[in-house]
């Protein structure tokens, strides 16, 4: 994968960085990646597992994104975003400082590591040399460029929600697919067809290039766009060769943008068909299962890691998990 820059081999970036724990991460990585060139990038200190556990979501990670430092417009709009968000989430004031090319270009590769997730998932950043174990699916990812690294929470619970479920043969979306990372599990676990969407374009770049380091860049089409209630709203239009309904749908974004979504994903999910739903932090459950309630999706079975919460729901009435 290449890790040029939109901008070009000689150009410096401004580094804007902001610490804070897991369950503020997400939403500092989602503002930042609206105006990042540079793409963002999530850095967690390795620690002892059981020190890890005992912190939970209290754990501090940084969050940096890659502006260009002649946009000083583009500076105020960060900072003012940032400081939107602090009213919600506390964490700390962001940092800016100027990188040359050569910095940009290992920065964001500190303090990730191999991670094994679930009985048999193993993450590993595609600089680091791994020996996969009989059973394992081994996902290659550069977890610089685009959220979706098995850092957070979110993602680990859909992982494991999805190890639980028999994908092979099952066509699947990845909604919301960042670097792709769900997506990749589930061709290799030889779901098909496997599709990727997501509104930011540096995102579908770097799952494609994931795809390729992965072997199954046949078996994904990542597109730009998201999911409407009558169809597709992509960029460029390619709605014609994707597939109408899918029997699993899986999608880990904010809470608020899960239950917008519910109609649409309703819409598109086939009658057997399970969503696996995360990045829904503790608070905001009620108002995702109320969505999924009003669109006719039950919860069936329902996970937590620290205060997030993922939820796996299929069509019909009943009582919920």
């Amino acid at each position: 994968m290449s890790l040029e820059p939109k901008g070009g081999l000689d150009m410096a970036w401004l580094e804007v960085s902001v610490r804070a724990d897991l369950e503020a991460a997400e939403a500092v990585t989602e503002v930042l990646s609206r105006y990042s060139q540079g793409g963002t990038a999530i850095e967690r200190p390795l620690l002892p597992p059981d020190v890890e556990k005992t912190l939970g979501p209290r754990q501090m990670v940084l969050v940096k994104g890659y502006l260009d430092p002649q946009n000083h417009t583009l500076r105020q709009q960060v900072e003012e975003a940032l400081w939107h968000l602090r009213q919600i989430y506390p964490f700390e004031e962001p940092a800016f400082r100027h990188l040359a090319e050569e910095d940009w270009a290992t920065s964001w590769r500190h303090d990730y590591h191999i991670q094994r997730i679930g009985e048999h998932i193993v993450v590993v950043p595609s600089w680091l040399e791994y020996e996969p174990q009989p059973e394992d699916v081994v996902l290659l990812v550069d977890p610089g460029l685009a959220f979706g690294t098995g850092l957070h929470p979110s993602t680990r619970l859909c992982l494991c929600a999805m190890e639980a479920m028999p994908l092979a043969g099952r066509s699947l979306l990845d909604l919301g697919s960042g670097s792709g990372i769900l997506a990749l599990y589930a061709a290799k676990r030889g779901a098909a067809p496997v599709v990727g969407l997501d509104v930011d374009a540096m995102s579908v770049r770097v799952a494609r290039e994931n795809a390729i380091r992965n072997g199954v860049a046949q078996q994904i089409t990542f597109a730009l766009g998201t999911l409407g209630v009558e169809g597709y709203d992509l960029q460029p239009d390619a709605a014609a060769e994707l597939p109408r309904t899918y029997q699993v749908i899986v999608v880990n974004i904010l809470a608020e943008v899960i239950a917008a979504l519910t109609p649409a994903i309703v819409a598109h999910l086939a009658a057997d068909g399970e969503v696996v739903a995360a990045g829904i932090i503790q608070d905001r459950e009620q108002a995702v299962r109320a969505a999924w309630a009003a669109a006719g999706l039950r919860v069936v079975r329902c996970a937590q890691e620290g205060d997030w919460i993922s939820l796996i729901g299929v069509k019909g009435t009943g009582d919920s998990a």
